[in-house]
């Protein structure tokens, strides 16, 4: 699944979206999101693809499941496998869920 496409997935949740940080501040709730490359997937002495791992991070002033579902849902209906974290923020009262997978690109 390309980059493109997990951004579109993203966006469909109707939450503000940004790859790595947004140049101005935005209101909460939004998430950003980062991918970092990883060596080539071979086979048979044939690169087939790539293997990005994603990290995408929802802010929010407080625990929201409604938005999350809408997350989970856009990634999940993909056919995306979610590893999925929470941490308080108290000093900027937010709380942060961090959601990380890997996709398989292929050329």
């Amino acid at each position: 699944m390309t980059e493109k496409k997990i951004r579109e997935l993203l966006e469909s949740t109707g939450i503000t979206t940004g790859r790595g940080h947004f140049t101005t501040p935005k209101k909460l709730p939004y998430m950003v999101y980062m991918v970092s490359d990883s060596p080539p997937v071979a086979s048979d002495y044939e690169t087939v693809g790539r293997m990005p791992h994603y990290r995408v991070e929802f802010y929010a002033t407080r625990k929201d499941e409604k938005a999350e579902r809408k997350i989970e849902q856009a990634l999940e209906g993909a056919g995306v496998v979610l590893e999925k974290y929470e941490v308080e923020i108290p000093e900027q009262r937010m709380i942060e869920t961090i959601y990380e997978f890997d996709t398989l690109e292929v050329k």
